[in-house]
Order: structure tokens, then sequence, then C-alpha cells
């Protein structure tokens, strides 16, 4: 597999649109596209942003970012925890 093209103005790779992807996967995709380096804590705010805090348990966030990486594979990508945030790369 090709690795994917990378962006010039901020070194990440181009991120193709992942079909079937649920509101909460296409969140969390979206946020790391938008701001790599996002941490899982911030991620958790911005996808179940109410009162409530979202689910109780802490790992539910990478429940969804391992089931966001099997569809991201398919491209030749995946996220990874780097430097306490979520990036994008490409698989090798």
């Amino acid at each position: 597999m090709t690795d994917p093209p990378i962006c010039p103005c901020c070194g990440q790779p181009i991120v193709p649109p992942v079909p079937d992807l649920t509101p909460i996967k296409q969140r969390i995709l979206d946020a790391v596209k938008r701001r790599p380096g996002t941490s899982a804590e911030e991620l958790r705010a911005i996808v179940w942003d109410d009162p409530s805090g979202g689910p109780e348990c802490r790992h539910t966030i990478f429940v969804h970012i391992s089931q966001l990486n099997r569809s991201l594979a398919l491209h030749g990508l995946t996220m990874r925890s780097e430097a306490g945030g979520y990036q994008i790369r490409g698989v090798r």
C-alpha cells in the first residue's frame, strides 16, 4: 500500500472521506483532522458535549477510536496517540 498524500501546511495525511461512520466516530475524526494532537479528554468533551459528561466509563472513547481505526486502515491510515494527543498517520 502506498503512503497517503501529506498536507503541505500541517504535515498530516490527507484523509479521504470515510463512508459509514457513526456520528460519534465522525466527530472524533473531524476533531483530530482539525486539530492534530487532541487528547482523549478533549475528544470526550467534543463527542459528549453535555452536562452529564457522557458515558460513565472513561475508556469508551478508546473503544470508538479502535473501531474508527478499522475504517481508517482501509485507506492506509491509523489514528495513534503521540505525545499526549491523537494524530492521523499512514500505516507502515
